[in-house]
């Protein structure tokens, strides 16, 4: 099962370059609802969603020499720029 978990994470981050990345705490409740949202209401598909606690959201952290320990918080990749927090949201809400 784990496999396929892993295998269904790569398949979803080979991405055009025109989406952006969002990084979210897949543990808070928040979060998840949150990223719902954003998907319900993303009809030009902008966004792909990684969980803080996949290996793919670790290894993107790690290129911004960013600690994965952000829990609780969310981090936006965009044309290569990182954002973070309110500014993150924000730029997510535009």
């Amino acid at each position: 099962m784990a496999a396929l978990r892993l295998l269904k994470e790569e398949l979803e981050f080979m991405l055009p370059s025109s989406q952006s990345v969002v990084v979210f705490d897949g543990e808070c409740n928040f979060c998840s609802e949150s990223v719902k949202f954003v998907r319900a209401h993303d009809k030009k598909c902008k966004f792909c969603f990684v969980p803080l606690q996949s290996v793919k959201a670790i290894d993107l952290l790690k290129q911004f020499k960013l600690s994965p320990d952000l829990t609780g918080t969310v981090v936006l990749i965009e044309k290569g720029r990182l954002y973070t927090k309110s500014t993150a949201v924000l730029r997510i809400v535009r």
